[in-house]
């Protein structure tokens, strides 16, 4: 008995204690097996401070756009409450893996005459536990799986996104400097109109289209300040850190990469998505529920001892305690896993055909845009130079109003070039989110 008390002292002990550090190691060696960086879990004020200083290094001299993934991916609000899944869950395995307490009952009588009659028993040990700490140990080892690829789906969420208002913000303060640019090109132009005025060559009606032109495109440049200010500000509160502490640096690429083969994309993201992956450990846990659940219709077999004393005579002996499974077969919880592992088989089936359409529509996107961009670059571009140069050439031979609609021109296709750009970009993000990529360049 001594023995058998101190076994289960030494597992009571071994038990509670809840260390999810594997499950944190194997979560980060999936994102660094997706081109991800390394990650911190903010567990106390030491890691807190430490992710700070990071953070701080990694906004010195601006902000590329894997800078803006990496700290995204340390300091994301959102994020950091994610990884608490993987504690969680490990508690959940661990709970999962306990024996059952035992008990302990005593009924004492005391007859008029005097004597007395007492007696002890209990549970020392649930032989229902026997199957069921084994199967239920299974399906919470899938369940914490399951956890931890929803992290990981959340990491990638998360790196698209840091991506995309990346972009957002490069190309709001790129389509800003450029409406700068052309304001202050439209008010050469005004002050021109005016000279051309004087000298009797321009009409007032010219001198106030060419002002309500400037006027026009100043208050295009404010709404690309105030956009501006909106984009920094989304990337900002993305990133987890106070507004107008980060610069972005680079430009939207002018130079689009070839197209990859969509066959290759797609074979990829069905073995590399996290969330793919975890649609197949939600099937496996809910196979592993229902088998637990079969064997559950004996849910309380117990097996103690019972200790008797009456009248001077003790006796001691072993008592088996079961719950006869009459009127509740647990049939409903049964039926009720199978519906449950029904459902995950087609939620598999219909995110494994999802994969292809995403990938389809981004890889469209990246050709449509390619397209315009170099279409922009090659053969647009020039064309509006050679117009605006003729035009400058030959300042006397034509109206001002023809200058100020060739600028005019010029403005538009560069933004019109900006936003393919931008969005070839958010194609390219995309496309990396449906892969199940991560990617960002080792420092």
């Amino acid at each position: 008995m001594r023995t058998l008390l101190l076994v289960l002292f030494a597992l009571a002990l071994g038990g509670c204690v809840v260390d999810p550090a594997p499950q944190w190691a194997e979560l980060s060696d999936e994102v660094k097996g997706r081109g991800g960086p390394d990650l911190m879990w903010e567990r106390d004020a030491a890691d807190k401070k430490q992710i700070e200083g990071m953070v701080a290094l990694l906004l010195r001299d601006g902000v590329t756009m894997d800078e803006a993934v990496r700290i995204a991916l340390l300091n994301n609000r959102r994020l950091q409450a994610q990884f608490e899944e993987i504690g969680i869950g490990k508690a959940d395995l661990v709970q999962a893996g306990m024996l059952t307490n035992p008990s302990l009952g005593a009924l004492f009588q005391f007859a008029e005459g005097g004597g007395i009659a007492a007696e002890v028993g209990g549970s020392i040990l649930p032989l229902a536990d026997i199957w069921r700490i084994p199967l239920q140990t299974a399906a919470a080892g899938a369940r914490m799986r399951v956890a931890i690829l929803r992290v990981l789906q959340e990491i990638v969420d998360v790196a698209r996104d840091a991506k995309i208002a990346f972009v957002d913000a490069l190309h709001a303060l790129q389509e800003r400097a450029s409406q700068a640019e052309f304001v202050d090109n439209f008010r050469t132009a005004l002050e021109r109109t005016k000279e051309r005025h004087e000298q009797g060559y321009a009409t007032e009606l010219e001198v106030n289209l060419a002002e309500l032109a400037l006027l026009e495109q100043e208050l295009d440049l404010a709404r690309a300040e105030q956009d501006q200010r909106l984009k920094f500000g989304a990337l900002s509160r993305l990133l987890g850190i106070e507004a107008g502490r980060i610069a972005v640096v680079g430009t939207l690429e002018q130079t689009p990469a070839p197209i990859p083969d969509a066959a290759a994309l797609v074979a990829e993201a069905r073995q590399r998505r996290a969330d793919v992956i975890a649609a197949d450990a939600s099937v496996t846990e809910a196979e592993r529920l229902l088998r637990l659940e079969c064997w559950m219709i004996f849910k309380n077999v117990d097996l103690g001892a019972t200790y008797t004393l009456e009248d001077e005579t003790s006796r001691i002996g072993p008592r088996i305690d079961i719950q006869l499974p009459i009127f509740d077969q647990n049939q409903a919880q049964i039926a009720k896993a199978r519906f449950k592992l029904r459902m995950r088989e087609k939620e598999r089936e219909e995110l494994r055909l999802a994969v292809r359409q995403e990938i389809d529509e981004q890889l469209a996107a990246l050709e449509l845009n390619a397209r315009h961009a170099r279409l922009y670059r090659e053969r647009i571009a020039p064309l509006q130079e050679k117009n605006r140069r003729f035009v400058e050439s030959w300042p006397m031979q034509f109206s001002p109003l023809v200058l100020l609609e060739t600028q005019r021109s010029i403005l538009e296709s560069r933004q019109r070039q900006l936003r393919a750009l931008r969005d070839y970009a958010y194609a390219q993000a995309r496309l990396d989110h449906a892969r199940g990529r991560i990617d960002v360049a080792r420092p």
